[in-house]
């Protein structure tokens, strides 16, 4: 149900506010407006009444379970409601209305305007809020006089209660699939002393279903072990079998005490008592005084070493527990246990590495109890005599029970009764809430956890029934949906987005939810699903195949249609009330069918493809979300723009609206979250009237009213990254500072973004572009900051430590007139400096005066340096007197001017360096590169090249090399590469003197080779006709080249047997694979798998020996357009063919082969 105390009656203050024309109205006589008030008047009674009804029907939950009468009744109820918040939701789109069109606030306008406005009012609406207020009135009457009759007989009122439980186990049978839970609880009494405080749970020996958390924490939390599960995981037989063990007896010496605290809310009082009945029987306690009680029992026990077992806490006040905790704090003898369904209870009480997590019982052991539980505990040998299929059966329930042991009993229990197919496959077709149990079965045990929700919380997973068994809940989208429903309670100034996260916690925290992967998606624990269902049914229902409904209840408010083979049109024919539909792809839903029929409908979901929405969608006032992202929409009809209400709006990633009437009306939805694809806002007109929008990533600022840069000044909900462009339409910092871009505390990243060439000099200084970015001072939390093409010449002052503490990756882009760099946040991890004027490398880091006085070194978080195409730039020693300890990625790249590196390059714990385009650069003889690197680039650095190799001697971590238009690279010692240890990637390119490859014999690790355009290595290259030493290349697995001769040398002999991938590339060869050399050479290429051949633009033919690589599997030929001879044989294992852009004859030959040679892939991308 919804909020009640919405914002669906500020139309009634609008009443209030215009009183006195009111009054003047009625005293000239007008009938309407004085039907007005008197409809005020019923609004607040009908107000006033929901709020009363939804308390009524929250405690009626408490006795739905026991007495399905009650479930009734409760059903009328929430049905009443239902209407009642469509009602009061009908004003609600009014007021929107009147705001959308301008005319609230003015009444003179609104009076003339709409004469028919307070008209309609009067007579339909009226009696309509008057009939479901006398409705809503009855059905909270009957259904409370129904409860105050339960609560005049004391039996029935404890019904839904647990019994009180004790130490003694129910069956004097063994803990089933708990043995390494058992003995780590056992060791850990035993192990314990008479010190509080240090022990931990042992490490478990054995593959135990449950999950210790085990950390160092610095809360002291003296010995409460938790154990914490969902309802029926054995928890309680777990703690009876550990307090009843013969080496805890006699540990304890029989101090030992068992409490059932269960759902009384705990009573501090009531469990202090009986922990003193424990220990002392024949004494009575009649006090009422805590503070004599705790006394008596620290008195008692301060000597002695005891366990405690509280059971079933539900408690999760932190004070209240600290009222029951403080005379054992004290204790040093005292170790509690303690059974709890909530992690957050678990977690108050003990430490973390004290917590035991009970899951499901290990998949085999469970299906093995489960088959002794349905056959009715006979042996192995007379279980296994009945037929395969009921056991088969039978696995196939046990696969439904979540392997809780208490559903194992009362299904099985269930199941012995009958063992019959007939009946066996009846249960295993039923859901298990529809299955008869009795009050101490697996439901009841849950039923109990679903009641000790709070209301909200049973609302929003009531309606998780709708979907599917182990169906993904998306986080976003659950949250959307809840909050579009309004399951979403305002709590204080907390955006509802949090607050539904929040909701989202709680429930896992409670077992309801299972938490998947990164915290982004959620599933409904089995059980969990079981037990919501049967609450839920009247009002959220799950369409799928093969479902038999003679009738949908019309109290059905939420579906989901899981199914292909239904008439949706029949099935839904009476659902006129529905609030949620959703459907997953299968089901044919007619658009037109859900906006005409489903009037009263929230959240629309419709996985089903189509052009554009029906002009009667403006029909739906209630919608707030509407999901048809597989829908590429080009126009939206004129009555879309009514819906005030929409919150969230997926259309699909082609969608296109540009027409002028989108461009101004769209506005109009003030109530929109979201919207995807974000880039069809880009063009919309005031903009800034969608003061809830979070999806909004691109701006583009120009001079005229609608698109100024102050529509984004109230647009305070802005989440992610916002990139605003065309700032040179921003005239002045005052203009710039009406963005409020320092009051959107949701942003993580901003981009600004000058248009290039935005003055008729490009190159021109323009001081007001640095006015204009002085007035764009972001929020605090921003992490990312971009500034692209400013032809200002000083940073902001804002840029700076305390005004962007969290600043994290900063890059300057185009902003050539930049001459210095004022002090940057030392936060930054990534800094990007791409075309700006720098001269030098700025000190941007400068030392400080602590608090004290003292002169300190600011320490930075810097991990990655790019440094492009900073044409006045001459030198980077400057990044040495800053304490770079962090810093791992330094790339330079088209410098033209820079002519040294820092001189103590070493120093830096680079893991990756990359040297582009530097043709003036320079360094010391001996210069040597950081040991730690892990990654070198050296592309066109000529004057680097003096002291390569050597530099390589000590990188013994280096794991990539490449080396580009080096000229002065000759030869690769295999002095040097036998120090290179880890390097796995070897790129060499357009290197025209490089002549000796000696080295690659010591490069044990290498995996990828590319040598191409090395034109000395070709002519110096001599055929295979010595055997050289050396394992180097025995595990190469890529190999690329631009000529099929490299494969005779002696170079490649290790690498051709293990070779999985070999590429050619940019050949001039005309022929390849044509002598008896090379056919030897492809011979020894027996785990070769796949040949690329791309960009040989003189190839004319490829010679017939392709069949001699027996474990080709691809050929991807590509750009090899005098290509016309195909191969005529091929070897059998190939699998994939992929040809492109070749002479068209090769493709004729390719159609023969694709004929022949089954199957086929013929696609044209490269391997």
């Amino acid at each position: 149900m919804e909020n009640p105390a919405g914002e669906s009656l500020d139309l009634m203050q609008f009443l209030k506010d215009w009183q006195g024309v009111i009054q003047w109205l009625v005293s000239s006589g007008s009938s309407t407006v004085a039907d007005a008030l008197r409809l005020h008047e019923d609004l607040w009674r009908l107000k006033t009444t929901l709020a009363r009804a939804a308390m009524t029907a929250d405690e009626a939950e408490w006795w739905r379970f026991a007495h399905p009468g009650v479930g009734e009744l409760l059903a009328r109820l929430k049905d009443a409601v239902y209407d009642a918040e469509d009602v009061l939701d009908e004003f609600s789109y009014q007021e929107a209305h009147q705001r959308a069109e301008g005319l609230f606030g003015q009444a003179s306008q609104l009076l003339s305007s709409s004469p028919d406005f307070f008209k309609s009012w009067a007579l339909g609406p009226r009696s309509k809020v008057r009939d479901v207020h006398g409705r809503l009135e009855h059905a909270a009457a009957e259904l409370k006089e129904a409860m105050d009759h339960l609560r005049s007989r004391p039996a029935a009122s404890e019904m839904w209660r647990r019994p009180p439980t004790s130490s003694f186990p129910a069956h004097k049978s063994e803990l089933v699939g708990r043995d390494d839970e058992l003995k780590m609880l056992i060791e850990l009494c035993a192990s314990f002393k008479n010190q509080g405080g240090g022990d931990r749970i042992p490490e478990s020996s054995g593959a135990a279903a449950s999950v210790l958390k085990r950390r160092r924490t610095e809360e002291v939390k003296p010995n409460v072990v938790s154990i914490v599960g969902m309802g029926g995981m054995g928890k309680t037989a777990l703690a009876q079998h550990v307090f009843n063990h013969q080496t805890v007896r006699k540990h304890f010496k029989d101090q030992r005490f068992w409490v059932s605290v269960s759902d009384d809310g705990f009573d501090v009082l009531r469990i202090t008592k009986e922990i003193l009945y424990c220990a002392f029987p024949y004494r009575q306690f009649e006090t009422t005084n805590l503070n004599h009680l705790q006394a008596i029992l620290l008195d008692a026990m301060k000597t002695k070493r005891f366990l405690l077992v509280l059971d079933d806490v539900w408690n999760e006040d932190l004070a209240e527990w600290h009222r029951f905790y403080s005379p054992f704090a004290d204790l040093e003898g005292a170790m509690i246990l303690v059974t709890t369904r909530s992690k957050s209870a678990a977690e108050m009480m003990s430490r973390v590495d004290l917590l035991l997590y009970l899951n499901g019982l290990p998949a085999v052991t469970y299906k093995e109890f489960f088959r002794t539980c349905a056959f009715g505990y006979h042996g192995e040998g007379e279980s296994s005599s009945y037929s395969s299929n009921l056991q088969r059966i039978c696995y196939r329930i046990a696969d439904k029970l979540g392997r809780s042991p208490l559903a194992a009993k009362t299904v099985g229990a269930l199941l012995s009764s009958n063992i019959s197919e007939e009946h066996w496959t009846s249960v295993m077709d039923s859901e298990l809430w529809e299955l008869n149990q009795n009050n101490n079965g697996i439901l009841t045990a849950l039923q109990l956890s679903f009641q000790y929700l709070p209301a909200h919380l049973k609302r929003c997973f009531s309606f998780c029934s709708i979907f599917p068994r182990n169906y993904t809940l998306q986080k976003e989208e659950l949250i959307d949906f809840w909050i579009a429903l309004d399951f979403v309670a305002p709590e204080g100034r907390m955006r509802a987005e949090d607050i539904a996260v929040k909701y989202l916690d709680e429930l896992t925290s409670r077992f309801f939810l299972d938490m998947i992967g990164d915290g982004q998606c959620y599933r409904m624990h089995d059980l969990m699903r079981e037990v919501v269902r049967s609450s839920s049914f009247s009002e959220c229902l799950l369409l799928r195949s093969g479902c038999h409904l003679n009738k949908i209840p019309s109290t059905v408010r939420h579906v989901f249609v899981h199914a292909e083979d239904i008439n949706m049109q029949i099935e839904l024919d009476e659902c006129k009330k529905l609030r949620s539909l959703v459907t997953d792809g299968r089901a044919n839903l007619d658009i037109n069918f859900a906006t005409k029929q489903i009037t009263s409908i929230r959240c629309l979901k419709l996985d089903v493809s189509m052009k554009g929405l029906p002009e009667h969608v403006g029909n739906l006032r209630h919608l707030r979300y509407l999901d048809i992202s597989k829908a590429d929409i080009a126009t939206l009809p004129s009555s879309f723009y009514c819906l005030y209400n929409l919150q969230v709006l997926y259309l699909g990633h082609r969608s296109r609206c540009n027409s002028g009437y989108f461009q101004k009306n769209f506005s109009k939805l003030t109530k929109l979250r979201k919207c995807l694809p974000a880039t069809i806002l880009s063009k919309v007109c005031s903009i800034g009237k969608l003061t809830s929008l979070q999806t909004f990533y691109s701006f583009d600022a120009r001079k005229e009213d609608g698109y100024r840069i102050g529509e984004l000044k109230k647009m305070t909900q802005l989440q992610g990254s916002l990139q605003i462009k065309n700032l040179e339409n921003v005239s002045c910092q005052r203009e710039a500072k009406e963005a409020g871009l320092d009051n959107k505390i949701y942003l993580t990243g901003l981009v600004l973004h000058w248009s290039k060439g935005n003055t008729s000099t490009s190159q021109a200084v323009n001081d007001d572009h640095s006015d204009v970015l002085e007035g764009l001072q972001p929020n605090s939390s921003i992490k990312l900051l971009e500034i692209k093409s400013c032809r200002g010449t000083r940073l902001p002052t804002w840029l700076n430590e305390q005004d962007l503490p969290c600043l994290d990756r900063f890059v300057l882009y185009d902003c050539i007139n930049f001459k210095n760099m004022s002090c940057l946040p030392p936060s930054i991890t990534k800094l990007h400096l791409v075309r700006v004027g720098l001269e030098r490398f700025p000190e941007i880091w400068r030392p400080h005066d602590d608090s004290h006085g003292n002169h300190q070194r600011t320490r930075i978080c810097l991990t990655e340096l790019l440094i492009e195409n900073c044409f006045n730039l001459t030198s980077l020693s400057e990044l040495l007197d800053t304490p770079c300890s962090s810093l791992k990625s330094l790339c330079v790249k088209n410098c033209a001017e820079l002519n040294s590196l820092p001189e103590n390059l070493t120093n830096l714990p680079l893991k990756e360096l990359k040297l582009i385009n530097l043709p003036k650069i320079s360094c010391q003889e001996g210069f040597q590169l950081p040991y730690t690197l892990t990654d070198f680039e050296q592309d066109s650095c000529q004057m680097l090249e003096t002291w390569f190799p050597e530099s390589l001697v000590k990188l013994s971590s280096l794991c990539t090399l490449k080396l580009r238009h080096s000229p002065d690279v000759k030869y690769l010692p295999s002095q040097v590469t036998c120090r290179l240890t880890s390097l796995k990637n070897l790129i060499l390119e357009s290197c025209k003197n490089l002549t000796d490859l000696e080295g690659l014999k010591a490069l044990t690790a290498l995996e990828n080779l590319h040598i191409v355009n090395c034109p000395s290595i070709r002519q110096s290259a001599e055929p295979l006709l010595t055997e050289i030493e050396g394992v180097g290349m025995s595990k190469l697995i890529y190999l690329t080249i631009d000529d099929t001769k490299l494969l005779k040398t002696q170079f490649f002999k290790n690498g051709l047997h293990s070779l999985h991938r070999l590429k050619v590339c940019s050949s001039k060869e005309s022929r390849m694979f044509d002598d008896e050399a090379m056919q030897e050479v492809l011979k020894s290429l027996r785990s070769l798998k796949g040949l690329c051949l791309q960009s040989c633009t003189a190839l004319q033919s490829i010679h017939a020996v392709l069949h001699l690589l027996p474990c080709l599997e691809t050929l991807s030929i590509s750009d090899c357009p005098f290509l016309h001879s195909f191969p005529s044989l091929l070897p059998p294992s190939i699998r994939q063919l992929q040809v492109a852009h070749c002479d068209e004859k090769l493709m004729t030959q390719l159609v023969k082969y694709k004929e022949m040679l089954r199957p086929f892939d013929t696609s044209f991308s490269d391997f």
